[in-house]
């Protein structure tokens, strides 16, 4: 488990995260919802250590941080802005090779299936492939050196449905694998129905922390959040007395109004 406590960060007289606090538990998805510019990135950058907070701590129930932030990865909502090597081959291979690791030519056309990507694009240039590939390159070269955390900026951004199918089909292998999952996003109508944990931060403030079953889905859509269909379509029902809970799916939705229907009868 990842425990985040009171942490504050600052920048220019300006305050990003202000005493924010969560838990991420192994081998679990959790989401960082909030509007754009709550602090969900900063919140990420935080966890693998790329920004020191000014107060709070992020600490493991056991060991030593630091040792866990060599396990993990990070995917940013731009990553391709990362690339500097001349073919995604090397992009890929950089990490396991860096670690020592072995079957490094594996590890790669392992990555690239994961990530639904043909061999044929590894003696590709990364800058002159299409843009939704470049993304599954980036995910690809993390998935490379199997990192036991996953944390994801805004994942499902610039994807097109098929994208976005890809990329849900990964998360949820993660997941079976035993991999922990930190996604930050605000649009979150996909990973809704697969996450374990929902954490809202508005204005660098964490507003809640709490199980996905639990989660108050209006309180996300006041915030300026995106939400499911269904749910704004129980939202709905809900002005005209018609209360069926937060259902995640449209099926989900009809399925209570059926059950409704019944009790009524």
């Amino acid at each position: 488990m990842i425990s985040v406590k009171s942490i504050c960060v600052r920048y220019n007289g300006r305050t990003i995260l202000d005493n924010v606090s969560a838990d991420f538990e192994d081998s679990r998805i959790h989401l960082i919802v909030g509007p754009t510019g709550a602090g969900k990135t900063t919140l990420l950058s935080v966890i693998i250590g790329f920004v020191r907070p000014d107060e709070g701590t992020v600490t493991v129930p056991r060991g030593d941080i630091s040792d866990l932030r060599n396990r993990m990865g990070i995917l940013f909502q731009f990553p391709e802005e990362m690339f500097f090597l001349e073919k995604v081959y090397e992009e890929i291979a950089l990490a396991p090779i860096s670690r020592k690791m072995d079957r490094i030519e594996n590890r790669v056309h392992q990555a690239l299936e994961m990530v639904n990507l043909s061999p044929d694009i590894l003696q590709a240039s990364p800058y002159e492939i299409s843009y939704g590939e470049k993304r599954r390159v980036a995910l690809a070269a993390i998935l490379s050196y199997s990192p036991d955390w996953i944390l994801l900026d805004e994942p499902f951004a610039g994807l097109d449905r098929k994208g976005i199918n890809m990329m849900m089909g990964v998360i949820r292998n993660l997941k079976e694998q035993g991999k922990g999952v930190i996604i930050a996003s605000h649009r979150i109508e996909e990973i809704t129905t697969i996450c374990d944990s929902v954490t809202l931060i508005v204005g660098g403030k964490a507003v809640f922390s709490e199980e996905s079953s639990s989660v108050d889905w209006n309180e996300i859509y006041k915030a300026g959040c995106d939400v499911p269909v269904s749910v704004r379509f129980a939202m709905a029902l809900a002005t005209n007395g018609i209360n069926i809970g937060y259902p995640l799916t449209i099926d989900e939705a009809v399925k209570r109004l059926k059950e409704i229907r019944r009790e009524e009868r």
